[in-house]
């Protein structure tokens, strides 16, 4: 990896990390605009895949401030995380919307993108505790 993900372990399986990740996600506030189940979407076309999720999630009121200042910023909203499980381990992983400052001329928007780091980093911290 490049680096520009993090990634944090779950002690959950990947289901479980799933659901109570997107329990957070709600009850945080957000909206969540697809939930995608790869592996059931490889098993309709024949193919077997680990568990593998993604969820897009976040809030119009944070992301069109972004948007509005730089149009490059919806390449990267609404957020993204990715669950799977490998190696009968489950991770999650998540860029960073703080990169958004320097890739997308977004400095002055930087407290917000800083508070969006810390909202996905306690959603996933909530969800994995317990």
């Amino acid at each position: 990896m490049d680096g520009s993900l993090i990634v944090v372990d779950s002690p959950h399986d990947a289901a479980t990390t799933h659901e109570r990740i997107a329990g957070e996600i709600t009850a945080a506030g957000n909206t969540i605009f697809a939930d995608l189940d790869q592996a059931a979407l490889a098993r309709g076309a024949g193919l077997d895949l680990r568990p593998t999720y993604v969820v897009m999630f976040g809030n119009p009121r944070a992301g069109t401030p972004l948007m509005t200042a730089s149009s490059l910023a919806a390449y990267e909203l609404p957020l993204k995380l990715l669950i799977w499980s490998e190696n009968d381990r489950t991770h999650v992983a998540y860029r960073p919307p703080s990169l958004m400052a320097s890739e997308y001329g977004l400095a002055e928007q930087a407290k917000r993108l800083a508070v969006m780091d810390a909202a996905i980093a306690g959603i996933i911290e909530r969800a994995l505790s317990g």
